[in-house]
This record gives structure tokens, sequence and C-alpha cells, in this order.
């Protein structure tokens, strides 16, 4: 069935490029026309990194997994290559890694602007 909202929340960084990608357009591909994707992922910023990230880093690496975080710019162009609208990108708290981005998908056919 398809759905009108899909929720991912804290598990981008344990997909590589390309499995991103193939899971936003198989989420793409479950939302009706105009169903929202709402993702919440770790940007990281420019200063030393935040005890939450130090404390994910080391559990991914004792699973054998490699955290792949993304700049705010490579997430937004990812969710539009798959055939999203961003219509809002924040964080979750001021001076916090995680960013929340709400996006639209297109109807199959339809122009993206």
């Amino acid at each position: 069935g398809e759905a009108d909202t899909a929720l991912v929340i804290d598990i981008i960084h344990m997909l590589g490029d390309r499995a991103l990608e193939e899971t936003l357009s198989q989420i793409r591909d479950r939302l009706v026309p105009g169903g929202r994707l709402i993702l919440r992922a770790t940007v990281p910023g420019g200063g030393p990194r935040p005890w939450m990230r130090v404390l994910e880093e080391f559990r991914l690496r004792r699973l054998g997994l490699t955290p792949r975080y993304r700049s705010r710019e490579a997430l937004e162009a990812t969710i539009r290559a798959a055939g999203f609208q961003i219509e809002t990108v924040e964080p979750s708290a001021p001076a916090s890694e995680e960013t929340w981005f709400v996006a639209e998908r297109f109807a199959p056919g339809e122009a993206q602007p």
C-alpha cells in the first residue's frame, strides 16, 4: 500500500551513498503524490565532535560499521535527486547536529521546481 508520510530518524549515517539513494527511492515509490518524507540526520558542524556523536561512532565501529555523515548540502541534493521537493531544513535545537529535513514527493511526471 501507499503511505502519506515516511519517517526516517537517526539511521542514514549507517548507509552508504548508494544504499541511501535506493532507500529514498523506495520510500518515494511507496508515498502517495504529495506525501511527506520526514528525515532527521546528524549533520556535523565545524567544531569539536559532541559526545553523542563520539558515542555513536564508537558503537558503530564495535559492530564493524563506518559512520557516514553528510553535509546539509549533500543531503539536500540526495533528497531532491530521489524525487522530493524540500520544504524545511532546521536543527533539532540551537547548536545541535541533529537536523530535520521535511520534503514532499513529486507526482509522477511532474516537473521538479
